[in-house]
């Protein structure tokens, strides 16, 4: 063996010595950086798509909208989808909602743009409304019991009880309307009925005295919360009223009812929360 033999480059399946191995030149790093365009381009179109896709998903997850019931599906289809339309779609919601989520007027129920946007009563019957969704026993924490005297605590879970007991009757009222056309409208004004009734009951409720309460500070909370809560009910009845028709309905006018439901329950809710915290520490 010469000696140029052992100098002759020694090659593996996975290596080489030979020193014009690093001789290759910038080619290799401009396929590269195309190749890392290439896949910085694709990333983002894939972005925007899901983006899309997860905005139409998410605005037919919730069960109401302007005049869109449970069953409608996102528009546009892959062979013919324009953003021109989809904008035109897109922009039939309102993206400032109550409660600072994009398009919700705080119950979860896309908020119309349009003011002479309209459903009819079976549509409506399939959104996402106050009388299938709130009650003032989902405002108030388990914890806020603690400690609380039991006259107070007593009041509070009469409020409760009697506000859920009426929640169901219309609720199952509802679900009757929403379900047989040929009941419907004896279902909704009997649900009519239920609101009046029960913002009656709670109304009657007797308020607990308290002689710690010397300022009359739990009093007054009471006070204000048994008057959210019959609020509440009477809101209600105000918002089915609206249902109580063979015509179109607003939805504009459906939502803002709507709203007034969901506001008048929380506040039943804080108020309660409220008057057993004060309670508990006398």
């Amino acid at each position: 063996m010469s000696a140029d033999d052992n100098k002759k480059p020694f090659e593996t399946a996975s290596a080489t010595t030979d020193p014009d191995n690093s001789n290759s030149g910038p080619f290799a790093y401009i396929i590269t950086g195309i190749a890392l365009a290439i896949l910085l381009v694709f990333g983002v179109a894939c972005s925007s798509c899901a983006s899309i896709a997860l905005t139409a998903v998410a605005s037919n997850g919730s069960p109401s909208g302007t005049d869109t019931p449970n069953s409608q599906v996102f528009p546009y289809g892959d062979e013919d989808f324009d953003f021109d339309d989809f904008d035109q779609w897109f922009n039939q919601y309102d993206f400032d909602g109550d409660d600072g989520n994009s398009g919700n007027n705080g119950n979860g129920s896309p908020t119309d743009n349009n003011d002479s946007a309209s459903a009819s009563v079976g549509d409506i019957l399939d959104f996402e409304i106050s009388p299938f969704t709130t009650s003032i026993d989902s405002e108030v924490s388990a914890s806020a019991y603690a400690g609380t005297p039991s006259e107070v605590r007593d009041f509070v879970r009469g409020v409760i009880s009697t506000d859920n007991d009426y929640t169901q009757k219309v609720s199952a009222a509802l679900n009757v309307a929403a379900l047989k056309e040929d009941e419907r409208a004896d279902k909704i004004k009997e649900a009519i009925g239920l609101c009046q009734e029960a913002s009656k009951a709670i109304d009657a409720l007797q308020m607990p005295s308290l002689k710690a309460d010397k300022d009359g500070e739990v009093a007054d909370a009471l006070g204000t919360a048994k008057t959210k809560a019959c609020e509440r009910w009477d809101q209600m009845g105000r918002e089915l009223t609206l249902l109580d028709t063979t015509e179109q309905v607003r939805t504009r006018k459906l939502w803002n009812y709507d709203d007034d439901v969901v506001d008048a329950t929380q506040e039943a809710g804080d108020y309660l929360e409220e008057a057993m915290e004060v309670a508990a520490g006398l």
